[in-house]
């Protein structure tokens, strides 16, 4: 189990450096044409700490999809910061966290 949390996590990394972020956006929204509709009888209820950490682990996608792999933290025109957090998205990466199960579409 823990060899193939390796290996998604990897490939993951792959498609980050490759510059597929947008694509793996899509996949944890939920929006990817490679996304398969759950059942909503199916779905399972998120802890808050679950939550929590896929959020996260959008977040960087996100920022990762603007701002590339290299920076850490940005301040926008506007003044807003943003900051990458590549640490959740990689305990997001090696979860089993039920909430994490976007990553399946990899087997």
């Amino acid at each position: 189990m823990q060899q193939d949390h390796a290996a998604k996590t990897n490939l993951i990394r792959g498609l980050m450096a490759a510059g597929r972020v947008r694509e793996l956006c899509d996949l944890l929204r939920g929006l990817s044409p490679f996304c398969e509709p759950s059942p909503k009888s199916t779905v399972e209820l998120a802890s808050i700490a679950e939550t929590k950490l896929v959020a996260a682990a959008r977040g960087h996608l996100a920022f990762v999809a603007e701002y590339g792999l290299e920076r850490r933290h940005v301040i926008s025109n506007e003044g807003t910061h943003h900051f990458s957090n590549p640490e959740r998205f990689e305990e997001c990466c090696g979860s089993a966290h039920p909430a994490c199960r976007w990553m399946n579409w990899l087997r």
